[in-house]
């Protein structure tokens, strides 16, 4: 880690209450375009309540998904998220005060993360 991956996980510590996920959710769906996704409960919950969001990129079964997209308090139990290997998760919303690839147990502050379907079939995260 250099000293800007430092200071922008330190002010995402502190900014953390002021993170806009909605905003922050639509600005990743525009950005992967490309993409289809899978949100979970919660996600589609956030989604009912901010009309901006790209709706057209959201998958109608998990079959035809590239990723999920979830909470990462929509999982009962840690165990299931699989851990230890770099690019698995990609936190889309919430602060960056631990790399989640490796520590995705981590508690503390609700992230919206997406990972690819493939793995989040195998690994249980969606049944």
């Amino acid at each position: 880690m250099d000293l800007g991956e430092l200071r922008t996980s330190a002010a995402s510590i502190g900014s953390r209450t002021k993170i806009d996920h909605a905003a922050t959710l639509a600005e990743y769906m525009e950005e992967h375009q490309d993409r289809m996704f899978w949100p979970s409960s919660g996600v589609r919950a956030l989604l009912r309540v901010f009309p901006a969001a790209p709706t057209a990129s959201i998958a109608v079964s998990q079959a035809e998904a590239d990723e999920l997209i979830l909470w990462t308090g929509d999982i009962r139990s840690w165990a299931d998220w699989p851990a230890n290997t770099l690019g698995r998760y990609e936190v889309i919303s919430g602060p960056s005060d631990v790399n989640f690839d490796y520590y995705p147990s981590w508690s503390g502050d609700r992230r919206l993360v997406a990972v690819d379907m493939e793995t989040a079939q195998r690994s249980g995260l969606v049944r």
